[in-house]
């Protein structure tokens, strides 16, 4: 049987889909808490002189911009790259061999990539007859890198304030880099497959032929007792490829 609509009552859910219009796979920005559409307009109007209480005579009103902001707390290595400007490499597993790091007593030391914590690592003084450090004796182990020992037994230290360069070996765990600013604002197309959840789940879906992201206006890395949240926004602009008549160039929806 044909869908129908019981009620024009609407709670809107779904998934929003990005696909670059320059090529590349398609994805998603999941789960999406909030998305929100505005239309601003420049108007100008016709002023009644002619009598004491005034009014308007004529108005014209044009479009000038077509926006949106989408908020997502599923915070995923494409979701951060489109919110930076930047570009998402996924770098695999590999072997780390003489990282050389700055070393204070007491300090942490992090690593330029994230370490596999199950796999050993080494851990020497950077000189012409290096030093191996030991693990428990000179350093700790952490997520990032390690921390020096406030007493060290195989180095020492003359106070807090000297510097020691150190070669650390690690097998690097795969990850991916992401490089802020380092892009272009890229044109995608974005799809969005909804439901409305107050009328039986029925199906909508809403196109935005050609889109282009801002930088984010809000991310909060660190903190608070709330999932995080992450804002994007973007314009939508026109899609001259879209051509026939009573067809938008800028968004199409679909709706039972």
């Amino acid at each position: 049987m044909a869908l129908q609509s019981t009620t024009r009552g609407y709670q809107g859910r779904g998934r929003f889909i990005l696909r670059p219009i320059g090529g590349g796979r398609p994805f998603e920005l999941g789960n999406v808490t909030g998305f929100s559409e505005s239309i601003e307009i420049d108007r100008q109007s016709r002023q009644d002189y002619t009598t004491a209480a005034g009014g308007e005579l004529d108005v014209t009103e044009r479009v000038t911009s077509f926006t949106f902001e989408a908020t997502c707390n599923d915070v995923t290595p494409q979701n951060l790259a489109a919110a930076f400007l930047a570009n998402a490499d996924l770098v695999g597993e590999q072997a780390v061999n003489d990282e050389v790091v700055s070393a204070w007593s007491g300090a942490r030391v992090g690593l330029r990539y994230i370490p596999d914590p199950d796999q050993a690592i080494t851990v020497a003084t950077d000189a012409e007859t290096p030093v191996s450090l030991v693990e428990g004796d000179d350093y700790d182990r952490t997520p990032h890198g390690i921390r020096i020992k406030d007493e060290p037994v195989n180095i020492t230290f003359a106070d807090e304030n000297e510097e020691k360069q150190l070669k650390v070996s690690y097998q690097r765990n795969p990850q991916y880099l992401i490089q802020a600013l380092t892009a272009a604002q890229q044109l995608y197309e974005l799809r969005w497959e909804g439901l409305n959840a107050v009328d039986g789940g029925n199906p909508m879906h809403a196109t935005y032929f050609r889109i282009k992201l801002s930088p984010t206006s809000g991310f909060q890395r660190h903190g608070g007792d709330d999932f995080a949240e992450l804002t994007l926004a973007g314009t939508v602009l026109a899609d001259e490829t879209r051509t026939g008549a009573g067809l938008s160039k800028f968004q199409e929806m679909a709706m039972i």
